[in-house]
């Protein structure tokens, strides 16, 4: 061991950078297992399809038929929540005044062959 404090300073300032290696060292092996356990043993977002099973001859006929209609009553359900609302278009409140009607129309010459279906009103 050196006997003068300058000697013994850049000693202890070269063992805290080997020390700070070290530790660096040793989050990097740790964040590598952790990421490792989380790949192997994670939930999976892959999910199998009921007629997969068919592809090896795993599932039976009864299998089959209840996965299937699962499967048939899953799509129908997310079918009916994507379908808008059948009710009427609501109509403006009574006491709403209408205070100016503008109708904008086509010339005569380019109404030729069309039908006028209704007047539609704009409530503001």
């Amino acid at each position: 061991m050196p006997e003068d404090v300058s000697s013994l300073q850049s000693l202890v300032r070269q063992l805290r950078s080997e020390l700070t290696i070290e530790k660096l060292g040793r989050q990097r092996a740790e964040a590598k297992v952790k990421d490792l356990l989380r790949r192997m043993f994670s939930p999976k977002s892959e999910k199998l399809n009921a007629l997969q099973g068919l592809l090896f001859a795993a599932g039976s006929a009864t299998e089959h038929a209840a996965a299937v209609t699962r499967d048939a009553i899953k799509r129908a359900s997310a079918a009916a929540k994507r379908l808008p609302s059948l009710r009427e278009k609501r109509r403006a409140p009574e006491n709403l005044p209408i205070l100016d009607t503008v109708r904008v129309d086509l010339p005569e010459d380019e109404k030729a062959g069309l039908v006028w279906m209704r007047d539609e009103t704009t409530y503001e």
